[in-house]
């Protein structure tokens, strides 16, 4: 444990030649969702692909725009007690999500080092729903009046996110990334009796490679990181 400890302190350490610093920064990104499936549905983990736009808003500050998309499959196993209608845990289900997330995140470690972590918060909204994957049908429940609606939703969420950044080139790194999602239920509006089963949280890693464009002059200033320095 401790030869462990000491190596990732060298690299950190070794890691402080200077990296390019661009405003902008472009990317592609894959990964892993995982959704527990709340208390009916047991979810597989799910392949998740898709980009990401960055601005840089001062020295340590960045904003990210990403979106994402993926299927989950439900693992059939014998029917219990809690249902959601018509659907129990012996259903077959598909789960499609497709998210559009934003987040402002802070480095720990000044622009010219060339690995670095930051951490942030942000929020976003999940397009989702429940389908029969043996006949391409959404399924239905019970809705806020009683009313059958699609068991699907566009759905706002709150998020926390941690990143690895390596700079690999002057123009070009990769992001290691862990991300939590809380689904508010602000956008679904289905009855207790479903949305109380639900589960809130989405829970996913991925991997980007990043092209960064739009040179930073220094003599510009960060108007960011001084109003933040100011006493």
């Amino acid at each position: 444990m401790r030869r462990a400890v000491l190596v990732i302190a060298v690299l950190w350490c070794a890691t402080a030649a200077r990296a390019e610093e661009s405003r902008y920064s472009l990317g592609a990104l894959g990964g892993i969702l995982y959704s527990r499936g709340g208390d009916v549905l047991t979810f597989d983990y799910g392949t998740l692909y898709g980009g990401e736009v960055g601005f840089r808003l001062g020295e340590r500050w960045h904003f990210y725009v990403d979106f994402g998309q993926t299927t989950l499959q439900h693992q059939v196993s014998p029917a219990t007690a809690v249902t959601f209608g018509d659907i129990t845990s012996a259903t077959s289900v598909e789960a499609s999500l497709t998210r559009l997330g934003g987040a402002l995140h802070r480095s720990l470690r000044s622009p010219d080092h060339r690995l670095n972590l930051s951490i942030g918060l942000g929020g976003g909204a999940v397009i989702w729903q429940y389908s029969d994957p043996d006949i391409d049908t959404t399924y239905k429940v019970k809705g806020v009046r009683g009313q059958m609606v699609d068991f699907g939703a566009s759905e706002l969420f709150l998020s926390a996110s941690s990143r690895i950044m390596l700079q690999l080139s002057e123009r070009i790194s990769t992001h290691l990334s862990f991300q939590g999602d809380y689904l508010t239920g602000g956008g679904a509006e289905f009855d207790g009796s479903i949305d109380d089963h639900r589960d809130r949280w989405h829970w996913s890693s991925m991997l980007s490679l990043n092209l960064h464009f739009g040179s930073v002059r220094r003599r510009d200033g960060w108007a960011s990181d001084s109003a933040w320095s100011s006493p």
